[in-house]
């Protein structure tokens, strides 16, 4: 009986290893591919991940001319006055706090 319950075991734990490599290998295939390289922040120089659209350090929005190489996007976002957060020229209102300047950023 101590032979067939320990056979049993064994079993079961090579079982459910082989059933965790199947489905982690299953699931590996549906996870999303990375959109491109990761990014370093112009205001803050912090490498962020490529899925990231604003830095997770100091909040600055990332545009498209920062992935370039050799470009300065530092023109492309504001800074809110009011939280410190830096935004996109798309958005009219900060996007950490809501707050609206006073005086609107140029639209590129």
């Amino acid at each position: 009986m101590d032979d067939l319950l320990s056979g049993a075991f064994l079993l079961l734990l090579v079982g459910g290893v082989v059933f965790a490599w199947v489905d982690w290998r299953l699931r590996a295939r549906k996870l999303p591919k990375l959109l491109g390289p990761s990014w370093d922040c112009p205001h803050c120089g912090v490498t962020n991940e490529a899925e990231l659209t604003v830095c997770w350090s100091c909040g600055a929005a990332v545009t498209r001319l920062s992935l370039r190489p050799g470009t300065a996007p530092a023109s492309e976002t504001w800074q809110c006055r009011q939280c410190r957060a830096w935004n996109s020229t798309s958005r009219r209102s900060c996007w950490s706090c809501s707050n609206i300047p006073a005086k609107q950023p140029k639209q590129v």
